[in-house]
């Protein structure tokens, strides 16, 4: 299935010790992803203001979706051993570099979809634990990235496109490491859904403004 591969569903899940605060934003992240490093600038809510271990915490979930993106989409080039461990943390770091590796002995390669509200990630909220090490973000990821197989002459065929996107939302546990660096270590289970939504279908709820706050609604 196209871009099925790039939904963040990818990583290990597991339990997560619950956070006691919270704050809510509407942060969404839809540019091109890029290099940078890990210190991206978070937007922050203008009625829900975030606190700084907040904004930190939203900051390192938003890059680790855009080194995810920009890693499969420049395959075969990306080394995920190299670039993953800047955004990712034990249990999950091992399956993510295991599904790129697994993708390039496929021969698979990834692009932007034609319409970027198809591919972007957005949060919804963040709860930090007492100590402030600890955090669970709440997500909700579209992936619409087409996917191309590399033929034998490195010409690339595009894969079948069935005309939909997937669409995920769940909680992601995200570690404070011992460098001051806050990584996504697990998915947490029983979370959250994947479901696979035509295009026309899915624009329909774009535009009645469903997506991704009223999910759950629908």
């Amino acid at each position: 299935m196209a871009a099925a591969v790039l939904l963040v569903v990818a990583g290990c899940t597991g339990d997560s010790a619950a956070p006691t605060t919270s704050s809510t934003t509407p942060s969404t992240s839809t540019t091109e992803p890029t290099t940078s490093s890990t210190t991206t600038t978070a937007t922050t809510s203008t009625t829900d203001p975030l606190s700084d271990v907040e904004a930190e915490v939203e900051a390192a979930y938003l890059r680790s979706y855009e080194v995810f993106v920009e890693c499969y989409r420049t395959l075969p080039d990306c080394d995920p051993n190299e670039v993953f461990p800047e955004v990712y943390a034990p249990p999950t770091l091992a399956a993510q570099i295991l599904g790129v590796l697994q993708t390039k002995d496929e021969g698979l390669v990834y692009g932007p979809p034609e319409d970027p509200d198809h591919a972007r990630t957005e949060v919804f909220e963040i709860r930090v634990d007492d100590d402030s090490t600890m955090a669970v973000v709440t997500y909700c990821t579209f992936a619409a990235d087409q996917e191309y197989s590399v033929n034998a002459n490195g010409d690339r065929t595009q894969t079948d496109d069935n005309g939909s996107v997937l669409v995920e939302w769940g909680d992601a546990a995200m570690l404070l490491g011992d460098d001051g660096v806050w990584r996504l270590s697990e998915f947490v289970d029983e979370t959250g859904e994947v479901v696979e939504f035509p295009l026309d279908e899915l624009d329909q709820r774009l535009s009645e403004g469903k997506l991704c706050g009223g999910l759950l609604d629908g």
